[in-house]
Order: structure tokens, then sequence, then C-alpha cells
């Protein structure tokens, strides 16, 4: 246990030397996220014109499992490491100039925190980010982590207590900060097999400084990830969506070799989204269920994506949709919609007073007469007798106001990317209105 307490202690005490508010990246304001790991859906706004319907939609197609190339036995962990497109704009890689200011590399971390065993720190990487939250990202992998060290890692996975202490002597190891406060982080136990967040504020800066740490083991590897930022900003990233984006790359990384009478082995699992290519995993994603799964463990969900990432309400293809690996309520259900559609189910966008600035959409199969719903993070709900029926649940929900139409769009109908200013609009989709 020493051994990895000094590694937390290391990386904390490395980070204290640049946490005052001086990064050098171009000001970039701090788009508001839900602090939990795990966000609960909400309505996603959408366009204001109300969309065109038409009497039919097209019959749905068929997909068939294809073989997928062998992977390697020794995993290359070279793309396990968080690119910088997938964090929100602002943040930019450490130069060497803020590397050598915070005397931290791979040599030095190793250096500080001696041997465990054949394991060492690789894939380093710290980002910077500037006004107004002054936000600061380190993340480290420890491997390859024997029995032993696997089972001191564990151990300090699950005593939060005690990783908020080994934190805590890393920030104040100069002797000049307190701990004002630490908690443990909400949600943060589903990365690799184990895992834990903690969160605490320090005093001893020029203003009070937030870390979130998240810890987590997969397998013979470490993960490690801290979140600095001020305390009482909203940071643009969770240490959540951090790990999640990591946890995926490493979970890819290391898939055993997948069986070519069974191709779909891994398909719902976390990291499916980087194993496979868009067209493997189509044909192995054919109940509601597989989508539910692939999508809560492989696509990140965000409310406000659109808004914050384009400035309008975008409806994108799926194909681009899964090549994200992230967006609101109205990719979620274009990419669910898709992957049933193409493999037979009579599947389709529902859109809920799309007409409207409150309006979202969710993913919808009929079978034997009943509508059964994919909501917002993979979520399922039904089966309704009617649309009616289920308009209910949305009046009940004040996602809808009583008295209206509810719209259905094939996913395969959404072949560009389209807004209220493109040709076709989103109100020109070959939407089927039904009234409630």
């Amino acid at each position: 246990m020493k051994h990895v307490r000094v590694f937390i202690i290391v990386i904390a005490s490395m980070l204290v030397v640049s946490c005052a508010p001086a990064p050098t990246a171009t000001p970039t304001p701090a788009p508001t996220r839900a602090s939990t790991i795990a966000p609960t859906l909400t309505a996603t706004p959408a366009p204001s014109a109300t969309p065109r319907a038409t009497a039919t939609n097209p019959p749905p197609g068929t997909a068939t499992a294809t073989a997928l190339p062998t992977v390697t036995p020794t995993p290359d962990l070279s793309t396990a490491v968080i690119p910088t497109g997938d964090l929100p704009s602002g943040f930019q890689p450490a130069t060497p100039a803020d590397m050598a200011r915070l005397n931290i590399s791979e040599a030095t971390v190793a250096q500080r925190f001696g041997p465990l065993g054949e394991a060492r720190p690789r894939n380093l990487q710290v980002f910077l980010r500037a006004a107004p939250s002054y936000e600061q990202v380190i993340t480290v992998l420890m491997y390859p982590l024997s029995s032993s060290d696997a089972a001191l890692i564990d151990a300090a996975i699950a005593s939060p207590d005690a990783l908020v202490k080994t934190v805590g002597a890393g920030v104040t190891g100069g002797g000049s900060g307190t701990i004002q406060s630490s908690a443990t982080i909400p949600g943060a136990d589903k990365f690799g097999e184990r895992s834990v967040g903690v969160s605490l504020v320090s005093s001893g800066s020029t203003v009070p400084l937030r870390w979130d740490v998240l810890l987590a083991r997969r397998g013979a590897f470490a993960e490690l990830i801290y979140l600095v930022y001020i305390n009482g900003k909203q940071p643009s990233i969770t240490v959540g969506d951090l790990a999640r984006i990591l946890d995926a790359r490493v979970a890819a990384a290391l898939f055993k070799p997948i069986l070519a009478s069974d191709p779909c082995a891994a398909a719902t699992a976390v990291g499916a989204r980087l194993r496979y290519t868009f067209e493997q995993i189509v044909p192995c994603l054919k109940t509601a269920v597989q989508v539910g799964e692939f999508m809560q463990n492989n696509v990140r969900y965000d409310p406000q994506y659109d808004i914050r990432e384009h400035g309008a309400i975008e409806y994108e293809p799926a194909a681009l949709v899964y090549e994200r690996g992230i967006d609101d309520a109205n990719g979620y259900a274009i990419l669910e919609c898709y992957f049933l559609e193409r493999n037979g189910l009579d599947a389709y966008v529902i859109g809920l007073s799309v007409e409207t600035p409150a309006g979202s959409n969710v993913c919808g199969t009929t079978a034997a007469g009943k509508i059964s719903v994919l909501e917002g993070p993979g979520q399922l709900a039904g089966p309704f007798d009617s649309f009616q029926a289920l308009a209910a649940r949305y009046v009940e929900m004040n996602w809808i106001k009583p008295g209206g139409t509810v719209r259905t769009l094939r996913a395969s109908q959404v072949t560009q990317v389209t807004t209220d200013r493109t040709s076709p609009s989103i109100q020109g989709l070959p939407w089927v209105s039904h009234s409630y």
C-alpha cells in the first residue's frame, strides 16, 4: 500500500506547482455541465418550426454480421490516451515548458514513485485550460500490475477515506495549505473492474482549489485521473467523463481475441465503439436491450451538446453520432433507431413537441401492436398500446402538452447534418404525424 500512496501523492504534489490560475491557453467560456457522472434524462431543445408530415415511413432494412479481424494477443496501449479532440474546446496539451515547470514526466514520476514490481507509470498526459475555470487535467496509467500489486490498488479503491488522506498529503505536502472539505464522487464506482472517486477542496493557493480524483483498475492496469479547478467554478468536463473516455480506450486495447464464430461477443462492452467499425457493430445490436447497453457503455449523453458545440440543434446521420461518441437526445435516438432499423425492427425516431424549444426525441419500436421506447442514455420504457398512451407518459413528465401530435421518422432518412438552415431543414425531413 505504501507504493500506491506515494504514487498518488507524487501526482498531487506535482499538480500543486502549477495550480495558481495562470495557464497560457486562450480564455474560453466554460459551458455548464451537470456535476453528476451519469446525468438523468432531460428534454433537449429542438427546432421551433413544425416538421412536414408524409403518408408513410419506408420499410426497415436488414443487416448481416461479418467476422472481425483477429486482435493482437499482446495489448498495444499506445491508443489508451485521451485525445485532445475528445475534450471541450479550450483544453491544450501542456507544452514542454509547462512540463518542465511542473517537473513532471514518466521518468520523474517513476523516479519519485519507486519500483512496484514490473509496473511503471506510462501514457502520462497533462492538459491545461484557461479562464474562467483554469482547469488542469492529468492522467496516467500504471502497468503491468502483478496480482499483489492489483490487490494493493483494490485496497486503495475500497477505502475512499484513506484515498482522501493520500491525495490530501500530496496537495498539502508543502505545509502551506489545508484540506477544507472532502467527499466521495457519486457514480465513480463503475469504471474498469473497480474504481472510486473523491473530491477535495484545498486552501493555501491564490484561490481555493477543487481536486476531483478517480482511481480505477482494469486487469493489470491502474488508471489515475486528476481534474483540478477553482472551487465554485463549473468545470467544462467532469472527472467521470474523463474516466469514461480513458477507460473505454484501455478496454478497447485489452479486448481478448474475438472468435470468427462470434463476431459480436463484445459488442455491448465498454470500449466497443473503439474496437468495432460502424459497419461491424451494426449487425451485432439487434435488440433494444443490446442497444441500450451499448449506448450506456460507449456513447456519452450530453443534453447541451448541440447548442454548446454547434450553436444550434443538429440532426446527424447515425454513423457520425457513432464516430463522435457523444450527443444529445436527437443524436441518441437517431443512432439507437438506426441500429434497430438495420436489423429488421420497425424502429423510428419519435419527435416530442419538436416544434417547441422544449422538444426532445426518443427511439420507438413497434412489435405485436405495442410501442416500446428507448429514452435518453439507453433506458427502456413501455410497452404502450398506442401513440396516445405513449404521449400520456410524456404529458405527465411535462415534456409535451396535452392535445397535439407526436412525429416519427426513420433514422435512415437522416442522411446529412441537418439544421433549420440546411436544405432540407429539420422541418423538411419526412416526418409522419400521430395525433393524441
